[in-house]
């Protein structure tokens, strides 16, 4: 038996259009994004070179498109090129780190203007008295008062990604790293990127089977079970065989 064997094998490409909402994208970017999605088209069709073509023309557009360098990752993993998809997923992740940046960003130059407008509306409503309000307010002045602090309590803005949309696909990307330092024999490391993708994608089972793979390969069985029995906790499926099998084996970690 060995430990490759089980090494899951993700090569369905990752598109992070449904978690950016296009918010603060730019038109060349929302282009590439197109062009990637072209990409994968092809790549479905069986047409390998126009989608790897694709992938490069969406970079012209948007350099650090995560989306492009996660699918010239992934190409490059199909064609045991591991250090050429090492270097696609790490720019994926700096690119995708770009991306959260900007969105927080936005998101605190959005909060403070919801700040600003609730002063002048508080302001506003307390000038304009009305027969038998207690408080003084108009009813018009209140609701648009209201609603400001409203959207502020939510997040001011439903077109932005809740938190669990901006992590998971970093998650993602951590996974694919990971798998692409384990082919390269950097376990120890691949598991420390295995472990960040449980963190930020719990829903994801082949990090979770990844992970326990890096701890069985480094002779930590009792870990890479308690791993899989997590995985479990979160209502996610585990191969009963790789269980038995990385029970059977002596952990190595132990003295």
């Amino acid at each position: 038996m060995t430990h490759g064997r089980w090494l899951a094998a993700i090569l369905a490409l990752l598109f992070l259009s449904g978690t950016s909402a296009e918010v603060g994208r730019t038109a060349d970017t929302k282009k590439a994004r197109k062009i990637c999605g072209q990409a994968e088209q092809a790549l479905k069709e069986g047409r390998v070179e126009e989608g790897r073509a694709l992938f490069r023309k969406a970079l012209e557009y948007a350099p650090d498109l995560p989306d492009a360098h996660v699918g010239l990752g992934q190409m490059a993993m199909a064609e045991k090129r591991y250090e050429d998809a090492l270097a696609e997923f790490q720019l994926a992740e700096a690119g995708y780190v770009v991306f959260i940046k900007e969105v927080i960003k936005r998101a605190q130059a959005n909060e403070a203007a919801q700040y600003d407008e609730m002063a002048r509306l508080s302001d506003s409503s307390s000038q304009v008295a009305v027969s038998g309000s207690k408080s003084g307010a108009s009813p018009m002045a209140q609701a648009k008062l209201y609603n400001a602090a409203q959207r502020l309590a939510t997040g001011g803005n439903a077109s932005y990604p809740t938190s669990e949309q901006l992590t998971e696909p970093m998650g993602r990307i951590y996974y694919y790293v990971g798998n692409a330092l384990f082919r390269l024999g950097r376990v120890p490391d691949a598991a420390e990127y295995f472990e960040a993708s449980v963190e930020l994608a719990p829903g994801e089972l082949p990090a979770y089977v990844n992970l326990a793979i890096a701890r069985w390969k480094t002779g930590q069985r009792d870990e890479a079970l308690a791993v899989l029995s997590k995985a479990e906790e979160q209502g996610l499926k585990v191969d009963p065989k790789l269980k038995a099998d990385i029970a059977a084996t002596p952990d190595a970690a132990k003295p």
